[in-house]
């Protein structure tokens, strides 16, 4: 928890703009209102805002209000054009601009397939998550291209969302925790194990099948790799951020199915994530 005096009123400003962006999504406010309600100039305000969100004023309301247009057109009946009236798009246009922008498709798109990335569609940003960001920021991931691997291990049934309480301890030797990942950031099935070497060319007929009850293949490609500072008790934090802030920024597309965390022996953890390039057609996952 943030307990200095101008962080604390730093966070309760940012909370505000949020709270009130949140009350008024359908209708045509701006950064000035936002920073209205924060009590700060819109300058001083949008700096703020980005420091404590990892995004623009601007970026965070237009996200947020394509957020809910999207349920609207998965889960209702209004057309496209009222649709975004009551979302706060001032035209039809505009909207599809957005909609493309923030998820790869067209809101036709959307409609049609009946499914949308909600994963790194941008949530209401919480108390904690504005705390963590203005006290200690994450680092910018790493990006790195690696080969095919197989981790040797288990599947755990722990359940993922709760790591702080031993759910995944320490071990001495290094290893890596594959988190299978639905439609949202709550984890399916989470696999523990050692990598073991990348797979030789020509040798695919030894090597067990994706997803088999005592290996796991992870394919190559590239991946984004976060750093985390403070053990598992920033994971979390680190998770939210990756989706919710970077992924939706970076240009990149996740890859379905899993992410990797690498849990080093001297306790150092890793939040790494396989991406795809960026092809203007983001698959939804089953």
């Amino acid at each position: 928890m943030i307990e200095a005096g101008a962080d604390r009123r730093a966070v309760d400003s940012v909370l505000r703009a949020v709270d009130m962006a949140e009350a008024r999504l359908g209708e045509p406010i701006g950064v000035e209102d936002m920073a209205e309600a924060a009590c700060y100039s819109p300058y001083y305000f949008s700096r703020l805002f980005a420091q404590a969100t990892g995004h623009s004023p601007y970026d965070y309301l237009m996200r947020r209000r394509v957020a809910s247009a999207a349920e609207l057109l998965i889960g209702g009946r209004a057309s496209i054009i009222e649709i975004a009236l009551d979302c706060g798009f001032e035209a039809p246009d505009s909207f599809t601009r957005a909609f493309r922008r923030c998820f790869g498709v067209p809101p036709s798109e959307a409609r049609k397939t009946g499914c949308y990335p909600r994963a790194i569609a941008r949530t209401r940003i919480e108390r904690t998550q504005v705390e963590a960001m203005l006290a200690a920021p994450p680092p910018a991931p790493e990006a790195t291209k690696e080969a095919d691997a197989v981790i040797m291990g288990s599947w755990s049934e722990l359940p993922w969302a709760d790591p702080l309480h031993g759910s995944l301890p320490s071990a001495r030797a290094p290893r890596l925790i594959l988190v299978e990942r639905g439609g949202s950031l709550e984890a399916k099935r989470t696999f523990i194990g050692q990598a073991t070497e990348p797979r030789p060319p020509g040798a695919e007929a030894d090597i067990p099948p994706a997803y088999p009850l005592s290996a796991s293949l992870v394919s190559g490609g590239r991946r984004a790799r976060f750093r985390i500072e403070g053990g598992y008790e920033r994971l979390d934090f680190v998770v939210e951020y990756a989706y919710r802030s970077w992924l939706p920024l970076s240009g990149r597309t996740k890859a379905p199915s899993y992410d990797i965390i690498e849990e080093g022996g001297d306790g150092r953890l890793a939040l790494v994530l396989p991406l795809i390039e960026d092809s203007g057609s983001i698959p939804c996952p089953s």
